[in-house]
């Protein structure tokens, strides 16, 4: 590859992560665009740019990864207004299959929503939800709020009150939280406790005060919370030691002390389990 094109690439659809292949995918792609000859080629190269800085922004960043080994992906937030645009163009020039690019399109902006809700931007994520109600408002109404858009997309029922399901999102928010803050990652940290927090806060709204409230009623967030970090603390079947170590210096003070109350095992998934991102 010519570092010059490289770079070019870069400012225009970047900055993107030139270990990964989306990365080089656009390149070529790039120079296909330049070079191509027939509509046809002109097609494919847009398809292939559009779709693979779709990609790179769902997973084009590398993060080291302590709780396992090596690295795992993060998304690349920094690039979606490009990828936006990029969706844009292959509409506008492509009309044999505009309906199918804009059905891409919807779904990148439906995760482009959720990504900076649990990455702890949610200014952004309104801003971008209202996107999606102004140019799909068939299928997200004007009166659906940005909460119930994103709890929906994790399996709650936003007119439900299935106390096993919310149990089950708050305590994979609190170790996605968790597993992020051991990478360093501190917004996606942020974004995950804020969303737990939500998650609980609908339940017991929805049932506070009704005739099953003691019957169903949530434990508080602060048990739930610590049941995780026992979880995750365990020195039998939590996180490995150097993983554990960066978790507890991170904590600190908010280290839970042994339960001798721990609720079922099964009700707190194992680290690694019970992920809520999508």
């Amino acid at each position: 590859m010519d570092p010059a094109v490289m770079k070019q690439v870069d400012q225009e659809y970047g900055p993107l992560e030139w270990r990964l292949p989306e990365a080089s995918a656009i390149y070529w792609a790039v120079v296909g665009k330049r070079e191509g000859k027939k509509k046809e080629d002109f097609i494919q190269v847009r398809r292939v740019i559009y779709q693979s800085m779709d990609l790179a922004f769902q997973r084009g960043r590398l993060i080291e990864n302590k709780v396992g080994q090596g690295f795992r992906f993060g998304p690349n937030l920094d690039i979606i207004p490009k990828v936006n645009a990029a969706y844009q163009e292959a509409m506008a020039e492509d009309e044999q299959y505009r309906d199918n690019i804009s059905r891409a399109h919807k779904n990148f902006l439906l995760n482009v929503v959720n990504f900076l809700y649990v990455h702890s931007r949610p200014r952004e994520a309104e801003q971008w939800f209202k996107v999606v109600k102004e140019k799909y408002p068939k299928d997200y109404p004007p009166k659906m709020t940005l909460d119930e858009y994103v709890l929906s997309r994790l399996g709650e029922d936003v007119e439900g009150t299935d106390m096993n399901r919310t149990i089950s999102n708050i305590y994979g928010a609190f170790e996605n939280s968790y597993v992020n803050l051991i990478d360093g990652e501190d917004e996606a940290y942020n974004g995950y406790q804020a969303l737990a927090r939500n998650i609980w806060a609908r339940y017991q709204r929805k049932i506070v005060g009704g005739p099953s409230e003691a019957r169903v009623g949530l434990r508080s967030l602060p048990e739930m919370r610590d049941d995780v970090l026992r979880a995750l603390l365990d020195p039998k079947r939590g996180l490995r030691p150097e993983a554990a170590a960066i978790l507890r210096s991170r904590v600190g003070a908010a280290i839970p002390a042994p339960s001798t109350n721990a609720p079922p095992a099964q009700t707190v998934p194992a680290p690694g389990q019970g992920s809520v991102e999508r």
